[in-house]
């Protein structure tokens, strides 16, 4: 792609939302493809769609940008965005104990192995460092060597996770409230009968 000397960096902004949601989903169908068994529910995809929606319907309210999401632009075409995922309590102010991490990179075919990705990931680096954010981590899905390329030449690789899946994890157990209230009431029912008998 020409005209990359004039590549600039800023926080999103709602009209970026369409653009930055197709290629979440591009980037899940991607995700997909390397791990089916992760994927093949749509829960993840469902989720992390739904904290994206959050995250811009939330903070623009009051900002008029959203600064956990940056864009990658040449004049005003927008080609690629990185999602850094910062914990905020509950005032939406960042959780400086917490790690702050790599949600999403994505850049358009037609413009990468340009630098884009590692200027998107500097900038990322250095918002998270401005809110007193200590550090940030990132996964890359095994296969994903586009990712793995970006943040090993980034960083120095300091750890390499590896999971396997030997089961389906068991059902959760749901409680019976009424019952577990009934036996408390009870209980506390036989204990005053055997004070008042005492008394």
């Amino acid at each position: 792609m020409d005209g990359l000397v004039n590549l600039e960096i800023r926080a999103a902004a709602a009209k970026d939302y369409t653009q930055i949601l197709e290629w979440h989903r591009q980037t899940n169908a991607e995700h997909k493809e390397l791990r089916p068994s992760v994927f093949a529910s749509g829960a993840a995809s469902d989720i992390s769609e739904k904290k994206l929606r959050k995250l811009f319907r939330h903070p623009l309210g009051t900002r008029k940008k959203c600064d956990d999401i940056l864009v990658a632009y040449v004049e005003d075409t927008l080609i690629g965005y990185i999602w850094c995922n910062i914990a905020r309590n509950r005032m939406g102010r960042p959780d400086l104990s917490r790690s702050a991490s790599i949600y999403d990179v994505f850049v358009v075919k037609a413009a990468r192995r340009n630098g884009v990705g590692r200027k998107l990931l500097q900038a990322a680096q250095e918002h998270t460092h401005a809110v007193g954010i200590p550090k940030m981590h990132a996964i890359a899905w095994g296969g994903n060597t586009a990712s793995q390329a970006l943040f090993e030449n980034q960083w120095n690789e300091t750890l390499r996770f590896f999971e396997v899946e030997l089961s389906e994890p068991p059902a959760k157990k749901k409680k019976d409230w009424l019952f577990t209230i009934a036996l408390i009431f009870i209980a506390a029912w036989g204990a005053a009968a055997l004070l008042s008998r005492g008394s």
